[in-house]
């Protein structure tokens, strides 16, 4: 058996991108596969000696590599995002040990960011996507995208980012804190992301605001705010939690408590500009919560609203306290689960082929 290192954002935090790559390293360690970590970090912050995004942090972590060893690089740092020369020695690693690079892109703001960059970096974007073995994307737009722009439609895998969820985390439960919490209000909304103007969370506190007003109901907001950002979150974090006491942020849960919180949320909200997948979404569905959502990623079973656009915000929630999740949501439940094992074969077949077809 070949050595396969994942790489990649590992929670904490909690965010899709973590989530994905934590699960697939664990389906590759039920089945036998020796793998190894590698973790992607922005900073050095968190004494884990992670992968950080500059040269010498690259050559050093991965200069162990060799020809027949597969890398899958669920990180940001060679494509999508700035990291100064770290691509550069990305390309001499994989130039002169000649291991398999298997590329899996999650951001679905890379075509629109695509276009500010400069020469030199839209040079270097066609050398590392050449040097790519297998690519795999979460969205039919992002493949289209990258096989039109790149002209690499042969090495492209559209592969749904939802995976199957480990049977720990279905049956999550609350800490006791978060538990009381929610018995101070009749109920509550939840969306999932980070404080920034993209993630919609002032446009959904101005929704329940409104939904409060008209209803009269004690209807509270759970902000579970995944932390990983680059950016001065605090003036946006002040204008959608000042005045709103009913409005409480939670920071970077395990994912099995997230889940145990969509179960005892009335509706789940994800108001975001942009969308690779969506994940957050579709394990509210699980939960059997129903789900308010832009028409970005992953839509089906959910009620849908454009980005930014309050009033319909106000009607979809004021629709799903009324119905409920209804007779559709196990139903719905049901396909995305037959879809998670599905995508996980597709994304074993792809990425360690022995084990897929195995």
């Amino acid at each position: 058996m070949r050595r396969v290192i994942l790489f990649g954002p590992f929670p904490p935090p909690y965010g899709g991108v973590s989530v994905y790559v934590a699960t697939l390293y664990e389906a590759l360690r039920e089945r036998g596969v020796p793998c190894e970590r590698k973790v992607a970090r922005q900073e050095d912050n968190r004494g884990d000696d992670p992968v950080l995004p500059r040269f010498r942090s690259v050559l050093r972590h991965f200069s162990h590599l060799r020809a027949g060893d597969i890398c899958i690089d669920s990180s940001s740092f060679f494509l999508e995002y700035r990291s100064g020369l770290a691509p550069l020695g990305w390309l001499l690693l994989k130039r002169t040990a000649r291991f398999r690079w298997v590329k899996i892109i999650h951001d679905s703001t890379l075509p629109l960011r695509y276009p500010t960059f400069g020469l030199f970096r839209r040079w270097l974007a066609g050398r590392l996507v050449e040097a790519m073995d297998e690519i795999v994307v979460v969205s039919e737009e992002l493949g289209g995208w990258l096989a039109a722009m790149f002209r690499v439609q042969g090495k492209v895998r559209v592969i749904p980012g939802l995976l199957p969820l480990p049977k720990p985390e279905r049956s999550g439960e609350l800490p006791e804190g978060i538990a009381d919490l929610l018995r101070t209000r009749e109920k509550w909304v939840c969306s999932v992301g980070v404080f920034l103007e993209s993630y919609g969370f002032l446009h959904i506190a101005r929704a329940v605001e409104e939904v409060r007003r008209v209803t009269g109901r004690d209807i509270g907001l759970l902000l579970v705010d995944g932390g990983y950002v680059l950016e001065d979150v605090g003036a946006y974090k002040s204008s959608v939690l000042d005045g709103r006491e009913w409005a409480v942020p939670i920071e970077s849960i395990p994912r099995g408590q997230v889940m145990a919180l969509f179960r005892r949320c009335a509706v789940s909200v994800r108001a975001v500009s942009h969308e690779s997948y969506g994940l957050s979404r579709v394990e509210s569905l699980l939960c059997g919560t129903p789900v308010v959502a832009t028409p970005v990623g992953e839509t089906r079973g959910m009620l849908l609203c454009d980005y930014g656009n309050i009033p319909c915000l106000v009607r979809k929630i004021l629709e799903a306290l009324e119905r409920g999740a209804g007779p559709e949501a196990r139903v719905w439940a049901e396909r995305f689960e037959q879809e998670a094992e599905a995508n996980l074969r597709s994304l074993l077949e792809t990425v360690v082929p022995e084990v897929g077809s195995a």
